[in-house]
């Protein structure tokens, strides 16, 4: 049986306060909120899918003791890797590829604006006999998501080696012979402030409801309430 599977990935210290890298004007309690809000608004984006997709959660290891409680709906999914995350996935995929998953999507955790029927569609391009590659643009130019039928080092090799830029992983790719989707949407990646303050606008529009629930818009509203002044320059 075919099957998908879909990671939802922190290549960096996202919870830990002592590692985390802080946004400009965000102390580190807030900035590791907001990263946890990130994360957990894909966990729950996800979960709402019909289709049975298997998915895992990757962190870096430096976050293992900070991670709250209930955080993950399936522990045992959860990938925590180091800091040579290319290596260590190799091996990882080495395993999955004996439960015959055929499409993997791979979404970074800083990125919003993705809804279960993009990944869907998404998966859905890939459902082709040659080998396919399906990337995410956000509007800053960042990679968001990639996604694949085929996996193999060079695939990891490209994915983390290129700073997670759109343009050089595709320039990367672009001279293989496989099928390239490129999907440009109202996508963001949450990098810095000025970042932060497109999130901010970005969550007053009714339309970020298909990606991001009410409940996780009071929690986002949380953060941007204690930032208002700033958010507002």
């Amino acid at each position: 049986m075919n099957k998908s599977t879909i990671f939802i990935f922190a290549n960096k210290p996202i919870l830990n306060p002592e590692k985390v890298k802080l946004f400009e004007n965000l102390n580190s309690n807030y900035t590791v909120y907001l990263n946890s809000l990130l994360y957990l608004n894909w966990i729950e984006v996800v979960s709402s899918i019909k289709n049975n997709y298997d998915v895992y959660y990757c962190m870096n290891f430096n976050d293992k003791d900070f991670i709250p409680k209930n955080f993950f709906p399936r522990l045992k999914n959860l990938l925590l890797l180091d800091n040579n995350s290319t290596i260590q996935l190799e091996e990882t995929f080495k395993n999955l590829q004996l439960k015959n998953y055929t499409k993997y999507l791979f979404i970074f955790y800083n990125s919003i604006g993705i809804s279960n029927e993009d990944i869907n569609n998404t998966f859905n391009l890939l459902s082709i006999d040659n080998i396919s590659i399906t990337i995410g643009k956000a509007r800053n130019d960042q990679l968001i998501f990639a996604g694949t039928n085929s996996i193999d080092q060079d695939f990891f090799e490209k994915l983390f080696a290129v700073r997670f830029e759109y343009d050089n992983f595709v320039e990367q790719i672009i001279k293989e012979d496989v099928f390239i989707h490129k999907i440009t949407n109202n996508y963001l990646s949450i990098n810095d402030f000025t970042d932060v303050k497109k999130l901010y606008i970005e969550l007053s529009k009714k339309v970020s409801l298909a990606y991001c629930s009410e409940i996780m818009h009071e929690r986002f509203n949380d953060l941007f309430v204690e930032y208002k002044d700033l958010l507002n320059e």
